[in-house]
């Protein structure tokens, strides 16, 4: 199987994917930003994980009262 990013064309031949752009392609503030966003999307992914969750039990518990009332 071949490296989607060298398939894509995205790095140098024999980079890793940590090369991929030049040291000076964002500033300081643009990657303190673009981890922030990362954080905020991460808390939100967290957050709807755990709703999937608490969800998934609450059907299933549902689904255990509805059985043994039958």
């Amino acid at each position: 199987m071949t490296d989607p990013n060298q398939a894509q064309g995205t790095t140098a031949p024999g980079a890793d994917a940590t090369t991929v752009l030049p040291s000076d392609a964002l500033e300081g503030s643009e990657v303190d930003q673009l981890r922030a966003a990362l954080a905020a999307a991460e808390a939100k992914a967290a957050d709807n994980w755990s709703a999937y969750l608490r969800i998934a039990a609450e059907l299933d518990n549902y689904r255990k009262r509805a059985a043994r009332e039958a």
